[in-house]
């Protein structure tokens, strides 16, 4: 009688499964922690573990929208965004791939009406800064970019330690014996501290000095001509 019953009930989950067009799929092929309820797989998990879960997506998701929030756009390019136009909704490119007329819309724009320039100076002891270089008053100092000397009253940029610090203590004017530019970046040839200045043609990155550069090298980081394949120094302008 049992086996019968057990038949009848066996027949009908059958014909359910056929009606429903789902496949047949025996107990013991569903794990223990999953049900199949219609087209949704269920999924028994203690509370606290589904909580866990969500939270890691949830800071997965942030993470990832995050970083590509603040990248340049720009295919393959995984500097910061600082660069667009003004008044653009979106900021979206850095400073290598920028626009003519775009500017920077991270950094705080100086206080004179009208000016767009980013503000970097501001009296000495003060640590806000309220003017851009073209608007700056007498006595004002540069407070964002890098730090000052430690030599009395002095306001210059401190880029000199020595060769194995990274942080810079002193100008090239208070600079101590054995002390070269930790800041910017050296010549890779080994022993020189000098900075680097020189590459081949079509490189932006610098890697050794006038000393140690090689043959079909040139001055990378100065300013050249516009002229296609010409590598002289600009000399020539409209009036």
């Amino acid at each position: 009688m049992f086996q019968q019953l057990q038949q009848q009930h066996q027949q009908q989950q059958q014909e359910a499964r056929m009606h429903s067009h789902l496949p047949l799929q025996s107990n013991e092929s569903l794990s223990s922690g999953q049900e199949m309820h219609g087209h949704v797989q269920m999924n028994h998990m203690p509370p606290e573990d589904l909580l866990a879960q969500s939270q890691e997506e949830h800071q997965d998701k942030g993470k990832k929208k995050e970083v590509s929030r603040y990248r340049c756009v720009v295919e393959g390019c995984e500097k910061h965004s600082l660069f667009d136009y003004d008044g653009h909704k979106d900021i979206r490119f850095c400073g290598t791939h920028k626009e003519e007329g775009m500017i920077n819309r991270r950094t705080p724009k100086c206080l004179i009406p009208g000016c767009l320039k980013p503000r970097h100076f501001a009296f000495p002891g003060e640590k806000k800064a309220v003017f851009c270089k073209m608007h700056k008053q007498e006595g004002m100092v540069n407070t964002r970019t890098g730090s000052v000397c430690l030599a009395p009253d002095c306001q210059r940029h401190a880029n000199y330690n020595y060769p194995s610090e990274k942080k810079g203590l002193y100008c090239s004017i208070h600079q101590g014996p054995g002390m070269c530019n930790v800041i910017n970046k050296r010549c890779e040839e080994p022993g020189c501290n000098t900075q680097s200045s020189f590459n081949y043609p079509g490189q932006k990155v610098p890697r050794w000095c006038n000393e140690h550069r090689q043959e079909g090298m040139i001055h990378v980081k100065a300013i050249r001509c516009e002229a296609e394949e010409c590598s002289a120094r600009p000399s020539f302008n409209f009036p």
